[in-house]
């Protein structure tokens, strides 16, 4: 199975392992940090997922104009760890 089946069929483990292996070979690869992140926060690694999410965030506001980005899961991220968003 690749990351995304993975990932879909809930090992996240094995998909957060396999995420950081595509990541290696291509850290921009958008799909990948999407996928990492998303497996991360299904985890509970919160802290972890949050610089990615960050990263994600960015990308999608400028290549898809009007697009919210990530702000809800960054937004969930922090509540998760009992913080507040930086202003």
């Amino acid at each position: 199975m690749d990351a995304y089946e993975l990932r879909m069929n809930q090992p996240y483990a094995e998909s957060i392992r396999e995420y950081r292996k595509l990541l290696e070979r291509n850290p921009d690869d958008w799909a990948a940090i999407d996928g990492l992140s998303t497996s991360l926060m299904a985890t509970g690694a919160y802290a972890e997922a949050l610089p990615l999410l960050d990263r994600v965030d960015e990308h999608r506001r400028e290549t898809l104009p009007g697009s919210p980005g990530s702000r809800r899961d960054i937004s969930c991220s922090y509540w998760c760890l009992d913080q507040c968003p930086p202003q």
